[in-house]
């Protein structure tokens, strides 16, 4: 999937739940930074405000990848 998003041909990832995504704080982190450079966005079903870029965005993304590793 990474390798078809860095062909630029996704718009965005939809996830049931950020902790489908990834589990691990340093893995969601990395790749969300790869998918934003690529113009791709995490959008999730149950949670609001993950794939977006500002700050509220990145402050509830990372306390819910910390729950998700925990």
């Amino acid at each position: 999937m990474l390798s078809y998003i860095k062909s630029n041909k996704i718009d965005a990832v939809i996830v049931y739940h950020s902790s489908r995504f990834s589990r691990n704080v340093l893995d969601f982190l990395l790749i969300k930074q790869d998918l934003a450079k690529h113009g791709t966005l995490i959008l999730s079903c149950t949670e609001d405000n993950i794939g977006q870029d500002n700050p509220e965005s990145n402050l509830i993304s990372i306390v819910l990848s910390a729950i998700n590793q925990y």
